[in-house]
C-alpha cells in the first residue's frame, strides 16, 4: 500500500500538467501574453517557446505516469525543473512595480500575482520533490496501479474525489460570463460598442453602433506630459491642426505586444494622414525591450497622473481617436482585439478602402449594410 500512496503525488502532479497544458491550447495567445507580462527575454517570447509550453507539459505529465526506470527518473527531474522555474519567474514577478497576472497554469490558475501565488508555486516544487523521491524506486506509477486490489481502488477514488470537491468549493460562484483576456480593463467599452469616423483635416460623419448614432463627445480638458521636459501638451491644442490617435500601454500588460506589433504597419498607411502617438504611464515604459522604435514613432506621451486614463477610463491596451473639430472621433476602445479592429476602422475610413469580413469580401458587399465601426458618409 506504500507504494500505491506514495505514487499519489505523481498522480496530483500530472493532473496539474493536463490541467495547465490543456488550458494553455484553448488560449494560445495568452501563453505568449504571459511571457510578456512576466518580462521574459524577448528573443524567447518571439521563439517557438509559448506554442510548445502547453504540449510539453502534456507528454511530461503522461511521461511521469507511464514510464518507468530511468526514463521515469528523467521525467521527475524535467518537472522539478519546470516547477522550480516557475517558481523563481513568480517570486521574480511578485516584486514588479506592475501588478501583473501569471498565466503559467492556464486560465485556470490566471490571477494577480502575489504571495499566495509564489506559495501555490511552492507548493508544487514540495510535489515535485515527492515526485523524483518516487521516481528513484524506478516503478512506473502505472505499473503500480494495474497491480492495485480493489480496497487500493477505492482509496484512490476517495482521494480523487475529496480533489474534485475542493476544487468545485474553492471555485464556487466564480462563473463568469467570460473571462477577459490578459490586460483587459475593468471597465471596458468593448469594441462592438464603439464607431470611429476619420478624416485629415477633422472627423465628420454619422457614425453607428448597432443602428445607434455614435454620439460623439468633446475632447476632455487633459493634457500629457512630454518625454524628457517638464512641459505639458493640452488634447485639444494637440489635435487642433489633425486627428490623432492616442494608444495607451504599458509593460506589465502581455496584450499590448499585439498592438505594438501592429503598428509600424499601421504608421505606414496612414501615420501621414493623423498622428498616432502611444501613451505611458511613466517615461522609463517606452525603453520596454518590446517598444520597438517603428512602435514608438517620434512622438509620445506620459500619462504621470493617470487623468488621461481615469478621465476616459481606459486600460492597457486601449486607443482613442481626437478629431481635429475638438471632439472625440472613436472610442475609448479597450482590449488587444477591439484595439486592432479599431485601428482597421480607422484606416479603411482614411483609405476609402472597405473593411473585409470572414470570407475575404467587403463588409458592405456581403451584408448590404456597412460595418458597425465603419463612417457612413
Amino acid at each position: 500500500m506504500f507504494t500505491l500512496a506514495s505514487s499519489v503525488p505523481a498522480l496530483l502532479l500530472a493532473a496539474v500538467l493536463i490541467v495547465s497544458g490543456v488550458a494553455k491550447l484553448r488560449d494560445a495567445s495568452a501563453v505568449r501574453e504571459s511571457f510578456i507580462t512576466l518580462q521574459m527575454p524577448p528573443w524567447l517570447t518571439r521563439s517557438p517557446a509559448p506554442a510548445l509550453l502547453p504540449w510539453g507539459e502534456i507528454v511530461l505529465a503522461l511521461a511521469l505516469i507511464l514510464l518507468g526506470g530511468p526514463l521515469l527518473i528523467i521525467a521527475a527531474v524535467a518537472a522539478l525543473a519546470l516547477f522550480g522555474a516557475y517558481l523563481v519567474i513568480i517570486a521574480r514577478a511578485n516584486r514588479f512595480e506592475h501588478a501583473v497576472e501569471c498565466g503559467c497554469l492556464g486560465r485556470l490558475g490566471l490571477g494577480v500575482v502575489g504571495p499566495l501565488t509564489v506559495v501555490r508555486n511552492a507548493v508544487l516544487v514540495a510535489v515535485s520533490v515527492l515526485v523524483l523521491l518516487d521516481a528513484l524506486a524506478g516503478r512506473s506509477v502505472l505499473s503500480r496501479w494495474l497491480e492495485a486490489d480493489g480496497a487500493g481502488w477505492a482509496w484512490l477514488g476517495a482521494a480523487a474525489l475529496g480533489v474534485i470537491l475542493t476544487g468545485l468549493m474553492v471555485h464556487a460562484g466564480q462563473d463568469k460570463e467570460k473571462s477577459q483576456p490578459v490586460g483587459a480593463a475593468a471597465h471596458i467599452v468593448p469594441a462592438a460598442e464603439t464607431a470611429p469616423a476619420a478624416q485629415t483635416d477633422a472627423v465628420e460623419g454619422d457614425m453607428v453602433q448597432d443602428g445607434v448614432d455614435y454620439e460623439r463627445t468633446p475632447i476632455p480638458y487633459l493634457s500629457l506630459g512630454v518625454p524628457g521636459t517638464d512641459q505639458r501638451v493640452n488634447l485639444r491644442q494637440l489635435a487642433s491642426n489633425s486627428a490623432r490617435l492616442l494608444i495607451f500601454v504599458n509593460p506589465g500588460c502581455g496584450a499590448c505586444l499585439t498592438v505594438l506589433d501592429v503598428l509600424p504597419e499601421l504608421r505606414e498607411r496612414i501615420g501621414h494622414m493623423i498622428g498616432i502617438h502611444l501613451v505611458f504611464s511613466q517615461e522609463q515604459d517606452a525603453e520596454n525591450p518590446y517598444v520597438t522604435p517603428e512602435a514608438l514613432g517620434e512622438a509620445w506621451f506620459v500619462d504621470h497622473e493617470a487623468s488621461f486614463v481615469v478621465t476616459l477610463q481606459m486600460a492597457s491596451p486601449s486607443a482613442v481617436l481626437l478629431g481635429a473639430d475638438g471632439y472625440l472621433a472613436g472610442g475609448p476602445v479597450v482590449g488587444a482585439a477591439g484595439v486592432k479592429e479599431f485601428f482597421e476602422d480607422i484606416a479603411a475610413a482614411l483609405t476609402g478602402a472597405p473593411d473585409e469580413g470572414p470570407d475575404g469580401e467587403g463588409d458592405e458587399a456581403a451584408t448590404g449594410a456597412p460595418h458597425e465601426h465603419s463612417l457612413q458618409a
